[in-house]
């Protein structure tokens, strides 16, 4: 197996993903046991043209090692030129994102696009091994169409030598409403010698277990499941251990994580972009608890983090005493967050991503 991911503490890592993935979450991520983390989205474009406002995405802790940054683009000199900006920086691994499946992302010729032309593909993974010294992998969607060529992709990937790859286990048109095929993380596993990563549909302590049995992938890439519930890579590597179901998360534990969460992120990005990036947070840590609903209108209406805290105390201190008039209905939370959550992943942020 690859060396930084044969020396990694577990198989459970953090998923990119667009506008989330900044320092205060991936640290939380690593502190509930992720063992590999990964940046959002860069845009080589902006970033080959010295955009300082785009390298600042890329920055990290020494904390979160080991930690990848991920580029996506379609040219291949300004790939290489980019994964050697960021070479700078000293990551672990530089990823290539050939599964980000939103249109304007799509349009550039980026993200899953790729995987309409593999051969072009190809050029672009070895243009960044070829730029840096440290490993490249590379991240896609099982078809850019319905039309399977992750076995395809795989090996063209590995031959054109990355160190390892992450399947998520849809095509780029399949609706995060419905469930991933994890047959298509086995069908890479078995084409390819190096190692995979599967990613789709993580959202409880079993399903990271059941997806290393069924699929004989290497590590398993927890994304959406992670938000509000970092927990779950503390729990899943629970249930790995003891093939039980962990304790339930109390509600004294998700308010201490909010507060936590919204003193790293004042502290990294200043009062204003932190009141709006633990709003959603907040929302999602929430979801499916009594009087959820509520607390989110109260949030979304606090217009600084005095008025946000202590209205979070406030709605908690109610919970720890009984006190709600709606209870909880987490089966509609959890359908609703999984089937809009990806619009807050993708959209928020996505113009200066793509430059306009």
């Amino acid at each position: 197996m690859n060396k930084i991911l044969s020396n990694l503490q577990n198989k459970l890592v953090a998923a990119p993903m667009a506008a989330t993935t900044n320092i205060p979450f991936r640290k939380i991520c690593k502190e509930f046991g992720a063992s590999l983390t990964f940046s959002g989205m860069i845009n080589s474009d902006s970033l080959s043209k010295d955009c300082t406002q785009t390298l600042r995405l890329a920055f990290f802790d020494e904390t979160e090692r080991p930690i990848a940054l991920q580029l996506f683009g379609h040219n291949p000199d300004n790939m290489a030129a980019s994964a050697k900006i960021l070479e700078t920086l000293k990551p672990d691994v530089i990823d290539i994102n050939a599964g980000c499946p939103v249109q304007k992302i799509n349009r550039l010729g980026a993200g899953a696009a790729l995987l309409k032309d593999l051969n072009k593909l190809s050029i672009i993974v070895k243009a960044v091994v070829n730029a840096v010294k440290i490993p490249v992998s590379v991240k896609i969607r099982t078809g850019y169409t319905n039309k399977i060529v992750v076995q395809e992709a795989a090996k063209v990937i590995e031959d054109s030598g990355a160190s390892f790859i992450t399947v998520h286990a849809r095509t780029r048109l399949t609706p995060y409403s419905e469930p991933s095929n994890w047959e298509w993380i086995k069908m890479a596993k078995k084409s390819v010698k190096i190692p995979v990563i599967g990613n789709g549909d993580i959202f409880y302590p079993q399903d990271a277990y059941r997806m290393l049995d069924e699929t004989g992938c290497d590590l398993v890439l927890i994304a959406r499941g992670a938000l509000g519930n970092p927990w779950i890579f503390r729990d899943s590597l629970y249930y790995m251990k003891t093939k039980e179901i962990p304790p339930t998360i109390t509600f004294e534990e998700r308010r201490q994580l909010i507060i936590k969460h919204s003193e790293m992120s004042i502290l990294e990005h200043g009062d204003l972009l932190a009141l709006k990036e633990m709003k959603k947070h907040i929302s999602w840590y929430t979801r499916g608890l009594p009087d959820s609903e509520y607390l989110r209108d109260l949030v979304f209406k606090s217009n600084n983090f005095d008025t946000l805290l202590s209205n979070i105390n406030f709605y908690f201190d109610n919970l720890e005493n009984g006190i709600w008039q709606n209870d909880a209905n987490p089966e509609l939370e959890e359908r609703k967050f999984r089937e809009k959550v990806v619009f807050w992943l993708v959209e928020e942020n996505i113009n200066e991503m793509v430059g306009g």
